[in-house]
This record gives structure tokens, sequence and C-alpha cells, in this order.
């Protein structure tokens, strides 16, 4: 039985332009789904639906196999058992830390200890809201949230904005959660890539409508079109038949298949499919991107770095992995 489920959810702007096309959807217990999209796809809308927040003009939300009560009829609109988290959420002005998020009518003092070790906030229960980073308001409005023991945790771009030091704080924050509660999390992230070693399911939207929902692995090696290729960095869009794919690639499209330039093995004359002239280099840290005439094709390739200069001649082929998605 789903956790939480979507039957043919409708919105619409108060323009009347669709923010939501009929969509359906269900979360089991205990799972991590990851939403993404380009601005204004609609991944903000279905958060805030899914919290009980703003209702649907059509279909229906069931949280664990009951309606979700209309927002329109409760004094507070939501669910006590579903926690949200927006991008744009405030704390409260003047207070410290551990005003902000303990309240000894819900929760233990040895239980708030645990959370805010979970949550990296232990070193911080005494400071001011005021005076605490990006990362640190973001670990603090999570705890906060947790005081309640959602079942369900909604949080809509928790990463955007802050630095990578802080994007794995939070992201190490999450991992406590899901160790230390028996909660389903759902997250949008600003950056696709966030989710590719969080996320269960990745859901990708464009204009309301669910594009591909699917795990990370085929996701981002077997995308659906170049929309959600692009979502998740560079691609190549190669000739399949040239390339020896069959048809079942999901990828494909009139001949054509996407796919990531790290797909690619450089190898030697005897075992290569391709011969290529490499046009130019960029070095990006862990490895260098050539891009490479593969016989009349332009296409990216990884390599290991300063192992290759503009004007070589190389020779290619496609890794086993690349034909075949993942469906265990």
């Amino acid at each position: 039985m789903s956790f939480i489920q979507l039957d043919k959810v409708e919105k619409c702007y108060d323009s009347g332009t669709p923010a939501l096309h009929p969509m359906s959807l269900s979360i089991d217990k205990n799972k991590k789904l990851g939403i993404v999209g380009e601005t204004g796809s609609g991944k903000s809308t279905l958060l805030k639906i899914m919290a009980g927040l703003i209702s649907p003009d059509s279909g229906k939300v069931l949280f664990k196999n009951e309606i979700l009560p209309d927002p329109n009829d409760r004094l507070i609109p939501g669910h006590p058992s579903i926690a949200y988290l927006s991008q744009h959420f405030e704390l409260p002005y003047f207070r410290t830390v551990e005003e902000i998020v303990y309240d000894p009518y819900k929760i233990s003092e040895s239980q708030v200890n645990k959370l805010y070790k979970a949550c990296h906030i232990d070193h911080l229960i005494r400071a001011d809201s005021q005076q605490l980073s990006g990362g640190e308001k973001q670990r603090v409005a999570v705890a906060k949230l947790l005081v309640d023991t959602p079942e369900l945790l909604l949080l809509d771009e928790p990463f955007s904005n802050l630095d990578l030091h802080h994007q794995n704080i939070i992201k190490s924050t999450l991992k406590n959660i899901e160790s230390t509660m028996d909660a389903t999390i759902v997250l949008v992230a600003h950056n696709p890539t966030d989710l590719l070693s969080w996320a269960d399911t990745i859901l990708a939207i464009k204009h309301g409508r669910v594009v591909q929902s699917d795990s990370p692995f085929n996701i981002y090696n077997f995308p659906k079109n170049e929309y959600v290729a692009g979502l998740f960095g560079v691609y190549n869009l190669i000739d399949s038949f040239k390339w020896g794919l069959d048809e079942h690639g999901v990828g494909m499209s009139k001949g054509k298949v996407i796919v990531r330039p790290e797909a690619f093995s450089i190898t030697n004359e005897n075992e290569c499919q391709i011969s290529g002239k490499v046009l130019g280099v960029t070095y990006l840290g862990s490895h260098d991107q050539l891009l490479v005439n593969a016989e009349g094709e332009k296409i990216l390739v990884n390599a290991h770095v300063n192992n290759y200069a503009k004007e070589d001649k190389i020779y290619l082929r496609l890794k086993s992995s690349t034909s075949k998605p993942n469906f265990n």
C-alpha cells in the first residue's frame, strides 16, 4: 500500500495557466523521492499539495490511505504528520537555537540532544538565530520540523544558495535523519545531480507533467529525452547504428541515442568501434574532457588528466553498461 498517493491531481495558477497537469504518483513508506525540473516546472506546487498547504483543483491526495484534509477547511493548513520546509523559510528573530527548537511539551531533553547532534547543531544551541550562516539556519529549520516527529518530510531546495561545504553538511544531516527516524522524505533539488547519490527514485517534470520517473542510475544514463539528459549535465547525441546500439535504448530518438562522456572507453586500434581526432582538451580537475571528431560526429569524451592533446588520434568504444537500463 502506498504511503502517500496522488490521484490525477491538477492545479492551475490564478491566470488559468496549468501549474500541474493531471498527475498520479505514489510513494512507499521510508522511500526517498527526488523531484527535478527547470524553473517554473511545478516542483514547489507539487510539494505544497503533498503537504496539504494548497488544494488541487481536481484529483485527490491520499496519506496513509486517507484523503488529505482540504487546507481551505482548516484554520491551520497542513497535516500533523507531514512537515514541509519552504525554500523561503525564516527563523524567529532574537532567539537562540535552543529556544527555537526545544519544546519540552513535545520532546524530552535527551531526545532533543540527539536531534541537535543528528542535525549538526549541537554546538550552536546558545547562538542567536541572526548570527547563523545560511547552512546553519537550514539545519536549525530542519531540526525544528523534526521535533514533531513527522512521518513525511518535504524539503524544497534545501541545498540552494549554500556553498559546497554546507551542502555536504546538509546531506550528512539527511543521512542521520534517515538512520534515526522513521521518516519518508521527498526533496526538490535545484541541482539535480545532488539527488543521484541520495534518492531511491527521481521524478523529472516539465510544464507540470511527469517526463520520467526512474532510478538514479537509469535517469542519468538512460534519460528519456534531451530535456532530462540536460538536467543532469553534459551529454552526447550519437548515431545508434554507427555505434552498434539496438533499439531498446531509453534515450532513442530517430536513430540517435543519448550517451554521457564517461560512457566511452579510449582503447587500442584493434578493439575500437570508432576512431577519432582530438579537437580540444578541457581540464575539469578529476579528469580531462576531450572534444573529439569521431568519424564526422563531434562528441565529448572523458579521459585521464594530461594523457591527450589537441590533434591526437584516439580509438573509442562504448562501455557495455551503455546499452541496457538497469531495472533491478
